[in-house]
């Protein structure tokens, strides 16, 4: 860090000054586990998302084919609502990326 402490040195000064706000804060930065329910539809995301073409402009998109494809290929048993997720979150990372 710029103040030459690391960065345990500041959790551990903001849990002193704060112990209350600090969880709520540290709550609020915590990702909420995969529910079991979409755990398929993540799966389904990495592996394409591992495997996505990068243009000019940037990561190439998920498609509704290539979510077929990998549901073949590995054989995963994807609901229609499963596919709409891995589209979502494909959106949401394609997002993040564009800035």
């Amino acid at each position: 860090m710029k103040d030459g402490l690391t960065a345990r040195a500041h959790v551990v000064a903001g849990y002193r000054r704060d112990p209350i706000g600090f969880a709520a804060a540290l709550a609020e930065v915590t990702p909420a586990p995969v529910p079991p329910c979409a755990a398929l539809a993540l799966h389904a995301f990495e592996v394409l998302s591992a495997t996505r073409g990068v243009g000019m402009s940037g990561p190439r998109a998920i498609t509704l084919p290539d979510v077929g494809s990998v549901t073949t290929v590995l054989g995963l048993d994807l609901t229609p609502r499963d596919a709409r997720w891995v589209l979502e979150m494909d959106a949401a990372f394609c997002s993040a990326v564009a800035g």
